[in-house]
């Protein structure tokens, strides 16, 4: 408040202005800056017996003063509308002392007349006493329910909460509190807070609902899901003040100080956009479920069984049947009351801001990071199913004209729903995608790869199909790869000019692949790339279906059977023999160390977190069509131990250590980093969707970030290279502080004409399209299945609703809600209750 500012400043409801004149006696402000003002006319003014002479004294100073200015309507008063402002200060707002609605009306009506009379920079400060304002930094903090519910106020009318801090009477001597019951009365101002105010964008709800859109790429077009199609043409690792650009370029340096090593490009259609709709990698199936977070919580506790299986397994037990059922069904039901019970007790909100927090630290966010350290990245970057992919459908190759016109290698703009229906038929086509050996195991991933390729592939059972037709229906079928690990086969192949590479030269290899940007000195040892990724993973804090990677591959000098050769035609002894056995473990051991301590001296990571290696535990082998051998050897893991941090020494799995083997025993070692999940955690970011932000505010502070110290060398000395730094080390500080979070629960019958299970990613992908970001969380919050002959399946999620930079209202999450409800109905067949 008693900062100096560019442009005026307007006063509202100061008592018997005494505010106004201690401020002023700060020096910061120009008294021609100030327009101060009241509602009382020039009668009621009098029973403030100091108003007056403070009056004749901001007048004799050049201060504008006014009366009878509502702070409701400042929009339409004759004078205060005359000019925009910088600053708007409202100190103590009172409607009424005993009825809370009728002062967060206050609020409501104070911010929409103040969005009309601010300058699009500008600042509203509200003064509220202990606890009034119903966030985390209240000490202590109210019920929300029982608060005025000032960032929901202002929500409505487009601002976000940017500080909050304490308000010290004892800077203002001048200043006497006035309006206790009303009169000319001082009252307590201990543990008040200053909020702060700023406009920002509102979260938008989309007139109509495009669920399919359309890429261009490498002169073809894909007929894919909208939500993906907005991010595909959006690269970040192409925008050059993106972080993830920058860290990426930083990156590469560093590995290249510690191994030369070949930059080649993998972003054209060929490496990004795969044929078929099965991943090339892919989780063992053979060790078994993983540990690792694959969905939403049905998907890990197998509740997705048909309707019937209770029953046949009851029938199968003697007695009778529909008591077990009856029975089974009570003691499910209980058990699940007592855990949503329990998760209600921990939960402080339906609708507002989370408890807790730290008011000494009020720029960390409400999101905690704890959410994803138990997911492993694992379960991010490669999925359990194959077919758990987001599928591309390709149409017609353009004419030479058309492509000359719309360029290679570009993304076109989106297109509507129309414009792809020549891609689709109707929802009740069924396809056969499953093999005979594992239909049951993909069943539910067929569903969803079903509703994504309606229309191009048909029933291959059906009489009198067309098999050539059904070939070009398959060769329209692509996906996006899920990881980069999809394309390791390809860039281990450059390394080959022997039979695997048909004898051709490893240029020619790499040039036939797509791969660019090949040295005229040829290939190094070592080869790193990034790319664009996308995996449907469930809708949670932290997870973004699309990501980006960074892989580097080296080739290891000493394969398995050259080791094995060594041991048994140089070595008569044990010893000798597990010496030279070991000799592709040590060197893979020892670049891996050497990758991780430049990494870290490469201030990559910033100045707050430490890099780190730990083994990998429990599943750890993948499946990579040509490959022999894909395992995971290592995980690298970022902890921070910035003091400013809700998250003090909390680690966050940015990579993976993986050791490949060839079909010709070719070793490989592979590191793949995580570059969202890296940027992240190192620089403070709650969520990936701000990596995606539009917003100035976030922009501005994104294009602030720096990465590594580009100035040091392997062989100067560490005196050097701290001379050399002068980057800063700057974090992320939350736009939004305490942003809304709205939650809404939708349930349904399940579609009973389905013949398939219901498949959760389909219900994923409809609220992705539908609601975009704004939906931050779904979970199954219940299930429940009709006892007797219908066996009807309800369940219930719940949404939760939120944005980190822009402004929530809940007129806003309740559209969107509705949206989501009409659609998930429509597009999915299901009964809404």
């Amino acid at each position: 408040m008693e900062t100096a500012c560019t442009g005026s400043v307007l006063l509202v409801g100061d008592g018997d202005f005494s505010f106004s004149l201690s401020l002023l006696r700060h020096g910061a402000l120009s008294p021609c800056q100030v327009t101060t003002s009241n509602l009382e006319t020039q009668d009621t003014i009098q029973q403030h017996k100091l108003a007056s002479s403070n009056m004749l004294q901001l007048e004799s100073m050049g201060v504008c003063v006014l009366l009878e200015v509502d702070a409701r309507e400042l929009h339409t008063h004759p004078i205060v509308s005359q000019k925009l402002y910088s600053r708007i200060i409202f100190n103590f707002p009172l409607a009424d002392r005993h009825n809370i609605k009728k002062n967060r009306a206050l609020l409501a009506d104070f911010f929409s007349s103040c969005s009309q009379v601010l300058i699009p920079d500008g600042q509203v400060m509200v003064t509220l006493c202990k606890g009034q304002g119903g966030t985390p930094a209240d000490r202590p903090q109210r019920s929300w329910h029982d608060s005025w519910q000032a960032l929901a106020m202002a929500a409505n009318a487009g601002f976000i909460l940017t500080d909050i801090r304490p308000f010290e009477a004892g800077m203002f001597p001048e200043y006497h509190s006035v309006g206790f019951r009303f009169q000319d009365k001082s009252f307590d101002t201990g543990g008040s807070l200053i909020h702060v105010f700023e406009m920002a964008d509102v979260v938008s709800v989309p007139e109509s609902i495009v669920t399919r859109g359309c890429v261009e790429f490498g002169g073809s077009t894909f007929s894919c899901s909208q939500y993906i199609a907005d991010k595909l043409k959006r690269n970040l690792l192409e925008e050059e003040s993106s972080p993830v650009r920058r860290a990426e370029r930083e990156l590469k340096q560093a590995l290249r100080r510690v191994f030369p090593s070949t930059e080649i490009s993998l972003r054209n259609f060929h490496d990004a956009i795969l044929p078929g709709h099965r991943s090339r990698v892919s989780r063992d199936s053979s060790i078994g479920k993983s540990c690792v977070s694959d969905g939403i919580e049905s998907r890990q506790s197998g509740e997705d069984a048909k309707p019937g299986a209770v029953a046949d397994a009851c029938t199968g037990g003697g007695g009778d049947a529909l008591t077990q059922i009856k029975r089974q069904k009570d003691e499910d039901n209980l058990t699940r009351k007592k855990e949503l019970a329990a998760a209600a007790a921990l939960s402080t909100f339906v609708h507002g801001v989370d408890g807790g927090g730290d008011p000494a630290r009020p720029q960390a966010s409400n999101l905690s990071l704890s959410e994803s350290q138990s997911q492993s990245l694992l379960g991010e970057m490669i999925p359990e199913n194959p077919e758990a992919v987001y599928v591309l459908i390709k149409s017609c190759p353009r004419t030479e004209t058309e492509t000359e016109i719309a360029g290679d290698g570009e993304f076109a703009g989106s297109g509507s729903e129309d414009a792809s229906t020549d891609l689709l038929i109707d929802n009740n086509s069924q396809t056969d995608t499953k093999g005979a050996d594992d239909s049951d195991r993909n069943e539910a991933s067929t569903d969803f790869f079903n509703t994504q390729t309606k229309g191009v592939m048909s029933d291959a059972n059906d009489t009198g199909s067309d098999s050539d037709q059904q070939r070009a229906n398959c060769d329209k079928v692509f996906h996006h790869r899920v990881s980069l690990l999809e394309n390791l086969t390809s860039v281990c192949s450059v390394f080959d000019a022997g039979k695997a590479c048909n004898g051709l030269d490893p240029r020619d290899v790499v040039e036939s692949a797509g791969v660019h940007r090949v040295p005229e000195s040829g290939l190094t040892d070592s080869v790193t790339i990034a790319g664009q990724c996308c995996s449907p993973l469930p809708i949670q804090a932290q997870t973004l279906p699309v990501h980006h990677e960074l892989m580097f591959v080296h080739k290891l000098s000493v394969s398995p059977s050259h080791d094995a050769a060594l041991s048994d035609t140089d070595c008569s002894g044990a010893t000798c023999s597990n010496t030279q056995f070991g000799n592709s473990d040590l060197e893979f051991d020892s670049i891996s160390s050497r990758l991780l301590s430049y990494m870290q001296e490469s201030g990559v990571f910033g100045e707050h977190s430490q890099v780190e290696m730990r083994p990998c535990h429990g599943l750890h082998k993948l499946e990579l069509d040509g490959m022999s051998e894909l395992k995971v050897v290592k995980n690298i893991y970022s902890s921070t131990n910035r003091k400013d941090s809700q998250h003090e020494n909390a680690s966050r799995h940015v990579g993976l250590i993986l050791k490949a083997t060839t079909h010709q025993s070719r070793q490989f070692l592979v590191l793949v980093l995580h570059l969202d999940s890296l940027i992240c955690h190192t620089r403070n970011i709650p969520d990936p969707r701000l990596l995606w932000s539009q917003s100035p505010k976030v922009l501005s502070q994104l294009e602030r970030f720096s990465f590594g110290k580009p100035n040091i060398s392997p062989d100067s000395p560490a005196s050097s290279r701290d001379a050399d730094n002068t980057t800063q080390d700057y974090h992320y500080r939350p736009v939004s502080l305490y942003p809304m979070k709205f939650v809404h629960d939708l349930s349904f019958w399940e579609n009973p004409d389905s013949v398939t299970t219901f498949d959760e990613r389909e219900l994923e992908e409809v609220i992705r399209y539908t609601a975009g970001e704004a939906v931050v969380k779904v979970s199954l919050v219940d299930r429940y299945s009709e006892a007797g002959q219908t066996g009807r399946v309800s369940r219930c999620y719940r949404l939760e609703f939120q944005s980190q930079c822009q402004a929530f209202p809940y007129s806003a999450s309740w559209k969107l809600q509705s949206l989501v409800r009409m659609e998930v109905a429509r597009r999915l067949g299901v009964v809404l209750r």
